[in-house]
């Protein structure tokens, strides 16, 4: 196959040369907790990964319990998530994505086993926020174009599939780039507090009087994005402008620390409003902290933000259809417009078709529809994680 598609990649072609010295690389590999340097063919490399990787037999029963060789794996609407780890097991590597791709990787393989796979995988794992599967094909695979579909299909899927539950999500944004349904977003985030004398993070309790300095990162519109805190005996915590309460946070820093900081933080965050979007006052520096909406996408070509009726109508929509009411009921840090007022009624929201504005090529993309074909649970198998 010639065509290398943006989730497939060709790892390994058997060879009929009979001298593999000569096709010999160096790799390095862990050994009594060491690092190695040594020289394998990709085939005793293979063998290598194989060893590392065995899978350890659960009691329970699945489908290719008693598979040895990955040329022998059943590929079906039965397999399950032992089968899976199975899989990747016979092919020396490990399955690195959460729960909540399971079915999402099952149909997956289910899908392109009809095309013609020959069950060699080189990777499963996320990166950026996608599904990445590393296939591996011989030159007898023909059906490049139904493979081209299935991938742009699923990776589109996984884009809007929530890795920890598997229900509707999207991109989210906390350092890295992962998908989240909106109740395990909030769920993963970052508790920060403070007092006068202790700042609290994830990571570990502060007291001020150790806090020596501050740097602060930028963002491509000259933002305030990041901060490194540095304390004393080599401590440091770090913190994201965009993590939910950092707001209120900056608010309670004690008058006698704020030197510390960058001016820039008290001049964006101090003053807060209510989101136009879904009502909550947690709109700091043209971002709010709970829906997630950005002024930056609207920006005029004067650098002014605005922000027209359809807008905000078509956010509010976005945001009803990504969990605003678990939100409201959930997530109190910050008040709730009194006044707030919805732009939409509930026929338009029910018929409101979330667009994808990825660089997806499949025509009349319907992400809703796509996600919920891919997702789709079997029937035969009801415990499917």
């Amino acid at each position: 196959m010639k065509k290398v598609l943006k989730n497939i990649i060709t790892l390994f072609r058997p060879t009929n040369k009979s001298n593999s010295e000569l096709y010999k690389e160096t790799f390095y590999t862990y050994s009594n907790g060491k690092l190695v340097k040594q020289k394998m063919n990709k085939e005793e490399l293979f063998l290598y990964n194989l060893e590392q990787n065995k899978m350890i037999e659960p009691d329970e029963d699945y489908t290719n319990k008693n598979v040895k060789d990955y040329k022998d794996l059943i590929i079906n609407e039965n397999i399950n998530h032992w089968d899976l780890k199975k899989i990747c097991a016979l092919n020396g590597i490990r399955l690195e994505i959460n729960e909540g791709w399971h079915t999402l990787m099952i149909n997956y393989l289910n899908e392109i086993n009809k095309i013609g796979w020959n069950k060699r995988l080189g990777v499963v794992k996320a990166k950026w926020a996608e599904l990445r599967v590393g296939l591996i094909f011989d030159d007898k695979f023909k059906d490049s174009e139904n493979l081209e579909y299935l991938d742009k299909k699923f990776v589109a899927a996984s884009r809007y599939t929530c890795e920890t539950c598997g229900k509707f999500g999207k991109i989210r944004t906390g350092g890295w780039d992962f998908v989240a349904c909106r109740e395990h977003y909030h769920l993963g985030q970052t508790s920060i507090d403070c007092d006068d004398q202790f700042l609290t993070t994830a990571n570990e309790k502060h007291l001020w009087d150790d806090l020596q300095n501050v740097t602060t990162e930028f963002d491509y519109y000259k933002q305030p994005s990041f901060m490194t805190l540095n304390f004393k005996n080599y401590n440091q915590d770090y913190l994201s402008t965009t993590i939910y309460g950092f707001g209120k946070l900056v608010s309670k820093i004690p008058d006698r620390y704020r030197k510390l900081f960058h001016p820039i933080i008290f001049e964006k965050y101090l003053n807060s409003e209510y989101c136009k979007v879904c009502g909550i006052n947690s709109f700091y520096n043209h971002r709010c902290e709970s829906c997630g909406f950005s002024g930056y996408y609207h920006l005029s070509d004067n650098n002014e933000f605005k922000y027209t009726y359809e807008t905000i109508k078509e956010n509010q929509m976005k945001w009803f259809k990504d969990g605003a009411e678990l939100f409201y009921s959930n997530f109190k840090v910050y008040e709730l417009n009194p006044n707030y007022c919805k732009l939409f009624n509930q026929e338009e929201l029910n018929n409101y078709v979330i667009d994808s504005f990825d660089e997806i090529d499949i025509e009349d993309l319907d992400i809703e529809k796509i996600y919920k074909e891919c997702n789709r649970k079997p029937m035969h198998n009801k415990e499917l994680r």
